[in-house]
């Protein structure tokens, strides 16, 4: 059973965002779930695109747009929330 996204991105902007200075935010656009991530300063930005399909229990995430972030730091970023969904 898949988690519930809310609840994955707050896991993440505690693991993560306290740490670093990100703040998570989620929206839902179209049936497809926009993950945006910031740091406090609004050097770093990243736009995250998540497909949960919860019959088929299954997660599929795009990177959509990123800046200042060094790509690992990003990857870290997406796959501790497909992990966790």
């Amino acid at each position: 059973m898949l988690h519930n996204i809310y609840n994955v991105v707050t896991d993440m902007q505690i693991q993560l965002g306290n740490y670093r200075g990100l703040v998570f935010k989620v929206d839902q656009e179209q049936g497809v779930w926009i993950v945006r991530v910031k740091s406090n300063d609004r050097t770093k930005y990243a736009k995250i695109e998540l497909l949960i399909n919860d019959e088929e229990e299954t997660v599929v995430g795009s990177l959509l747009r990123y800046r200042g972030f060094a790509r690992n730091e990003v990857d870290n970023i997406m796959n501790g929330m497909i992990e966790r969904l």
